[in-house]
């Protein structure tokens, strides 16, 4: 009898072992709702994940893959690049290359194949990238705090980074962009070196908690104006919503041919009426009919307005244009301006510094712009509240320019005629060429008052 034992079952081929990702398959939020994650809050939520900040993230993971951070011949970073490339973080929930070379530097490192559903890249053929996004960072103090009382995951949806969109549609109050710590209240762009969902970059307090009061339609909007707001944020969030179903790519000749059939058919070709009826101008319509520009996000909200039509319908083609009506089309309102924090002013600190700087000026004086800037308030807001020493501080540096311009000519001239004697002691002729061999810096020839004390100097010395 055979000692080898035969186990039933047993293969001996290798086993093939799944392969993984270099960062953690971090599923996204919100996938095909309304409130889809954005990419900048996906970067945080990866960075918290393995337990480091943003800027670490980007720079030992993903850098390598961004060709344009690094030199072409050393491969090594450019100096300062992460910090422009945080400060510019809003393109990467976008539709330009930006947006699309993150998506699949993340890609690579995640595996994850619908990260490019965490940005507005299925819309960069129908939406123009001018006025889409908002360069700050806006959330709803309402929504950090019901997913944190639910144990659910804190993130930023896609919605609340677009410029257009003031209103959340989920709790319809106003989004928030500022800080609402008095101590802090600033402003910060969409992803930070050492950014973490729900809270502020600066101060690192959390943003939900009872901030969602500060959210509240305020008296002063009109009431017309508010139910607007909600009409935006609800077209744009059926848009996100679906999508993982749209077609790809998705081409704005569908939105175009509804447009156009409403001029051609329904105005009968009248294109000033028709574009007066949408609330729009003739050259944009123009221009979009003939491909010149991608239509603007709140101009095809605009078009959809006039026309009582959904945005998802007018980008499907679906939309059936009514006919014009007598009076003038509803026009959206404009996002909410973005208001500095109040400062007080301090005239009598400012009238000393002022002074200050009359009395005992700087070795080289400042001019009144530096100083303004370090003053932190504009040089013609100065000018307006103490015009008399502003105008000390002017004059004295305009001073101090025209004597150091005179200096610097006088000392050019003693070079030329220096490097002139030379030529001629040696026989040659001072020639442009010749003088630009000796001239410590040769391209003062091309300065008219140098050129023209060269070429007196020749006069003099008997060369015609």
């Amino acid at each position: 009898m055979s000692n080898d034992i035969i186990l039933e079952g047993w293969t001996e081929e290798q086993p093939i072992w799944p392969s993984h990702s270099r960062l953690y398959h971090l599923p996204p939020v919100g996938v095909g709702t309304p409130l889809v994650e954005s990419l900048t809050s996906y970067i945080a939520r990866l960075g918290a994940s393995h337990s480091v900040h943003p800027r670490s993230l980007l720079l030992v993971e993903v850098a390598p893959y961004l060709s344009a951070l690094a030199h072409a011949k050393t491969d090594e970073l450019r100096r300062g690049a992460m910090s422009r490339l945080l400060t510019i973080s809003a393109v990467w929930n976008g539709t330009t290359g930006s947006a699309k070379n993150m998506v699949e530097a993340l890609t690579r490192l995640t595996e994850r194949q619908d990260l490019h559903l965490l940005t507005l890249l299925p819309f960069q053929e129908v939406f123009s990238h001018k006025k889409l996004l908002r360069r700050s960072r806006a959330w709803c103090s309402h929504c950090f705090e019901t997913w944190r009382l639910a144990s659910l995951p804190i993130y930023e949806p896609l919605l609340w980074c677009l410029e257009c969109v003031s209103v959340c549609p989920v709790h319809n109050q106003r989004l928030q962009w500022c800080c609402p710590y008095s101590d802090c209240a600033r402003m910060s762009p969409p992803l930070t070196g050492r950014s973490e969902v729900g809270y502020c970059p600066w101060c690192n307090r959390w943003l939900g908690s009872s901030f969602h009061l500060l959210g509240r339609a305020p008296s002063a909007w009109v009431n017309e104006e508010w139910k607007q707001q909600q009409w935006v944020a609800t077209q744009l969030s059926e848009v996100l919503a679906a999508v993982p179903t749209l077609p790809a790519p998705l081409r704005r000749e569908n939105a175009l041919m509804v447009i156009s059939s409403y001029v051609n058919e329904t105005m009968s070709g009248k294109h000033a009426e028709a574009t007066r009826q949408l609330g729009l101008t003739t050259s944009t319509v123009r221009q979009w009919l003939s491909g010149e520009r991608i239509p603007q996000v709140r101009n095809l909200l605009q078009v959809c307005l006039s026309l009582d039509v959904s945005l998802l319908a007018l980008l499907l083609g679906t939309a059936h244009a009514t006919s014009g009506r007598n009076t003038p089309p509803p026009q959206l309102p404009a996002s909410e301006t973005k208001r500095r924090p109040f400062r007080r002013f301090d005239a009598e600190t400012l009238h000393t510094a002022l002074q200050e700087a009359v009395l005992k000026p700087e070795d080289p004086p400042l001019s009144l712009n530096k100083l303004a800037k370090r003053l932190g308030y504009p040089s013609p807001f100065l000018s307006h509240h103490f015009p008399e020493l502003c105008q000390t501080i002017s004059s004295s540096y305009q001073a101090y320019r025209n004597d150091k311009r005179e200096s610097t000519f006088r000392a050019r001239c003693a070079e030329l005629d220096q490097v002139m004697a030379h030529l001629r002691d040696q026989g040659l002729r001072p020639t442009e060429k010749r003088m630009r061999g000796l001239l410590k810096s040769p391209s003062i020839l091309r300065l008219p008052d140098i050129r023209g004390a060269w070429k007196g100097k020749l006069s003099e010395m008997g060369y015609t």
